[in-house]
């Protein structure tokens, strides 16, 4: 199974690609990057990007959303809210919009 998995720099996604490595093939996307498995690719984007999730969830079978903040957030705490309110709305329902519409069958929010 194709598998795409969000906040790939974060400890959850990790524990995620221990857990699934074997007998799956996994895109990781974050906005800063990581150093894939053998059987992953990293992809760099973010999930207010309507293109980013797009190109992301191309040829995927499942989505894997970790629902983990941005690695990097504004350090003004009103700034660095709404940063995490847009990824959590805006950015979820852009890759789930471009999940259904590029017919994936399984979406995981582990928010």
């Amino acid at each position: 199974m194709n598998v795409l998995i969000t906040g790939a720099a974060s400890a959850l996604a990790q524990a995620i690609v221990e857990d699934i490595n074997d007998g799956h093939r996994m895109r990781l996307m974050d906005s800063v990057p990581v150093d894939p498995p053998d059987n992953a690719e990293f992809f760099q984007g973010i999930l207010l990007e309507h293109d980013d999730c797009w190109k992301a969830v191309r040829g995927m079978d499942a989505v894997i959303i970790t629902g983990e903040p941005p690695s990097e957030l504004p350090e003004d705490e009103l700034m660095r809210d709404q940063a995490l309110l847009d990824v959590a709305t805006r950015g979820i329902h852009n890759l789930c919009k471009a999940a259904v519409e590029s017919n994936v069958k399984y979406i995981v929010y582990g928010g």
